[in-house]
């Protein structure tokens, strides 16, 4: 896989004298991304705290994955809006 590089790194919301993000709920991610051998993008979307990582494959469950940690109550039921 690709080395990942954290959100953190010269993040313009990391230091406390930076007033863009008072009141800002900042969210950081590491993804580790691959291409499978028919070009497809894959790999994990790791959450900070106690979160398993997100596994994806393809770039719609990317977004998927990325809606569910921002949103967790759209996203559930996006999802089961999909599988009706």
């Amino acid at each position: 896989m690709t080395s990942a590089t954290s959100l953190t790194d010269n993040h313009a919301c990391d230091t406390a004298a930076t007033p863009k993000c008072e009141g800002l709920n900042v969210l950081r991610l590491v993804l580790d991304i691959d291409r499978s051998a028919d070009g497809r993008v894959e790999g994990f979307v790791h959450p900070g705290g106690a979160q398993a990582a997100m596994p994806f494959s393809g770039l719609l469950e990317l977004l998927g994955a990325l809606e569910e940690l921002l949103l967790p109550d759209e996203g559930a039921q996006r999802a089961n809006e999909a599988t009706r």
